[in-house]
């Protein structure tokens, strides 16, 4: 996860901007449209995987069930799989995309959001047609959650979580984000708690591991720490907003 970390700030200082969390076309907006390439996508020149970075057809009209984008999306890629993942190395079918690899790791897109339908900006740092830089975290980098765990355990089409391109993310004008990032709002390995189906909003929302009692996160300085899943519910949402002003965010 450090890697991924270093590779969203190398982004950061060429663009002055982490990069978007996806890019979803939103019908009757005039905010580009896009292709459904995500934030992984974005950051593979800075994980050395600028040969794959290089094949993506970044056209609007692309999709990823063809063609070169396909090749990438297949792509078992180490640096997007957690050392504790149980999720096989691809899927025979990925939400219509054939031997789809899966992706360990969100970015945490809020932590107010209750449901994956959101088009509008969020309050966190990587959402569809984000472009938060440094300066807007102001809740401070050290603070704010940019990206954490999340595991495929048995797959659900409900609890779907890839690298690089959506077809869902664009067709859906922005929304099924839970396929990028998720949301603070909900509890850590809230699938444990539960114990129910993916397609429930916390469960789709909510960052989560194989790791014992708890998941680890990257934090917007690049930090990487581990998160209880016992963590105060408040404390929890807190680290998700970038901008939030609240008092209390130690954990």
């Amino acid at each position: 996860m450090k890697q991924i970390g270093i590779a969203l700030h190398s982004y950061h200082s060429v663009h002055k901007t982490f990069p978007p969390g996806a890019m979803g076309g939103i019908p009757n907006s005039d905010m580009p449209s896009g292709n459904g390439a995500g934030w992984t996508g974005f950051i593979l020149p800075g994980i050395e995987l600028q040969t794959l970075y290089d094949m993506i057809d970044w056209n609007d009209a692309a999709v990823w069930n063809m063609g070169p984008n396909h090749e990438v999306v297949k792509t078992v890629i180490p640096t997007y799989r957690c050392p504790t993942s149980r999720a096989p190395l691809q899927y025979p079918i990925g939400n219509d995309i054939p031997l789809r690899a899966p992706c360990s790791y969100i970015g945490c897109g809020s932590g107010v959001a209750e449901h994956d339908n959101h088009t509008e900006p969020l309050d966190g740092i990587l959402f569809n047609l984000s472009r938060i830089n440094i300066a807007r975290i102001t809740d401070g980098t050290s603070h704010t959650i940019i990206v954490g765990d999340k595991s495929h355990f048995d797959y659900d089409p409900c609890m779907d979580y890839w690298h690089t391109g959506s077809t869902n993310i664009d067709s859906g004008a922005g929304s099924d984000f839970s396929e990028f990032f998720g949301s603070t709002w909900a509890r850590v390995n809230s699938h444990k708690i539960l114990g129910a189906p993916g397609c429930l909003n916390e469960n789709e929302l909510a960052f989560g591991s194989e790791h014992t009692d708890g998941a680890v996160v990257l934090m917007a300085d690049a930090s990487v720490q581990k998160v209880s899943d016992a963590i105060d519910r408040q404390v929890w949402a807190n680290l998700g907003t970038r901008a939030g002003e609240e008092a209390d965010t130690q954990f």
